[in-house]
């Protein structure tokens, strides 16, 4: 392994964990989301709620711990809730739409509920990801 010359400045170490401290919030925030979401919609499902359903109730208190995390960790955003929060809603909605869609899918795929609740525990936060940094949260950047 090559050392730099005696003349050339190291790269900052603060500086590499400061760009890679988002990355790693957004998986820290998406894998408790994650978490979270498939055991509501496993325990919904127990209770005899259809997987459809199951899927959307899950969902929806997942939506409020995303929002709150990744705009002050991930993003570190010090933009509006009044322009930043309806952004997140409309992708959230079509987060809704597929957790309904995708556990239905699956039932008719004859795979298990909780086949889809994982399938979209990896969609869904991918997505997210990208809308989120580049049209929710786009506008401050520090």
């Amino acid at each position: 392994m090559l050392s730099p010359a005696p003349d050339e400045p190291e790269a900052a170490p603060t500086s590499n964990r400061r760009s890679l401290a988002p990355v790693l919030w957004y998986i820290a925030i998406a894998a408790f989301n994650a978490a979270l979401y498939v055991a509501l919609g496993a325990i919904f499902v127990a209770l005899g709620a259809s997987p459809s359903i199951a899927g959307v109730l899950a969902l929806l208190p997942v939506l409020a711990v995303s929002y709150l995390g990744h705009k002050s960790k991930t993003f570190r955003s010090t933009g509006l809730h009044r322009h930043e929060a309806p952004r997140f809603l409309a992708v959230s909605a079509v987060d809704l739409v597929l957790a309904a869609l995708i556990p239905k899918l699956a039932v008719y795929a004859h795979a298990p509920p909780v086949a889809a609740f994982l399938f979209l525990t990896a969609l869904i936060p991918f997505v997210n990801f990208l809308l989120m940094r580049f049209w929710i949260f786009q506008e401050s950047r520090t």
